[in-house]
């Protein structure tokens, strides 16, 4: 069988590509799925569904045969079983972003199915039902997605600036320090009053200790500028997902079995007051 699907992300189409293009980024968002490995364009994983009392889950594989980002097209060629043997899936999915906006884009999704087993007595406008229901909780839990990433710039532009302001700092007081010793030399008055170079070694030395506790001084007003540096970003850590719960197919197909059986309910009723009339026409 063949379904066509669509949704819409309020993302850019670049990023929306890039998230589809990354089986890491999107399986925990499909109901169901869980990517056991990735490598290239090759990926394995096990998707869960429940019918009724049933549970299922197919193990399987997929490869994407097809990325032409100039077109935002990608297609994706699939395989499954269900482990305990009640049937089998396929899917060849091509899936055409376009955009609607600087921060829209809706997806496409053509799917060539073919289905056996217990989960094929679903028709064609049933199982069409629940995958836009699928798709439904899919794009909401990718946008929640790209609402929740951090900004990529913030953290590298406060470093920077910060590790401007350091050089600068530690170069005034480099600067600092080599005026110093232009004004102290200056002042040789001790000398001139007659009392010898033993008094002069005294006064050096005071002059000293002074330059060294005003250099203590200034380093630790230094410090905190350019140890301030880059602070590293605290963000609350994003809770572990859950491991994944199975897809309800009769739970996702109620509405659609609902609107398909009010017609066939309404034509049973329209068909119970005819019999009910002709009986009472006939006493």
């Amino acid at each position: 069988m063949q379904l066509e699907n669509s949704f819409t992300v309020p993302v850019a189409i670049d990023t929306v590509y890039d998230a589809m293009n990354d089986p890491e980024k999107i399986t925990p968002c499909f109901p169901g799925a869980t990517l056991t490995s990735a490598d290239g364009d090759d990926f394995t994983g096990t998707v869960k569904v429940k019918l009724g009392p049933i549970s299922m889950t197919y193990k399987g594989k997929g490869t994407f045969v097809e990325r032409d980002k100039s077109a935002h097209k990608i297609v994706v060629d699939a395989q499954g079983r269900d482990s305990r043997g009640n049937g089998t899936a396929s899917a060849k999915a091509t899936l055409t972003m376009s955009s609607e906006g600087p921060e829209s884009t809706k997806v496409t999704v053509l799917t060539e199915m073919q289905v056996t087993g217990k989960p094929a007595q679903f028709g064609r406008g049933v199982m069409s039902d629940v995958g836009d229901k699928i798709l439904g909780q899919f794009a909401s839990c990718l946008a929640d997605e790209f609402a929740d990433a951090p900004a990529p710039e913030a953290a590298p532009a406060s470093a920077s600036s910060n590790g401007a302001a350091a050089p600068v700092s530690s170069g005034a007081e480099a600067v600092s320090g080599a005026a110093t010793p232009v004004s102290h030399p200056a002042s040789p008055a001790p000398v001139a009053a007659g009392s010898g170079a033993p008094e002069a070694a005294p006064m050096a030395s005071t002059v000293a200790e002074a330059r060294t506790q005003d250099d203590a001084a200034a380093k630790p007003g230094s410090n905190p500028s350019s140890g301030a540096g880059p602070r590293p970003v605290q963000s609350t850590p994003k809770p572990k997902r859950q491991q994944a719960e199975a897809i309800d197919l009769l739970d996702a197909s109620s509405d659609a079995l609902a609107k398909r059986l009010l017609p066939v309910a309404g034509g049973v009723g329209v068909l119970a007051i005819i019999l009910l009339i002709i009986r009472f026409a006939r006493r």
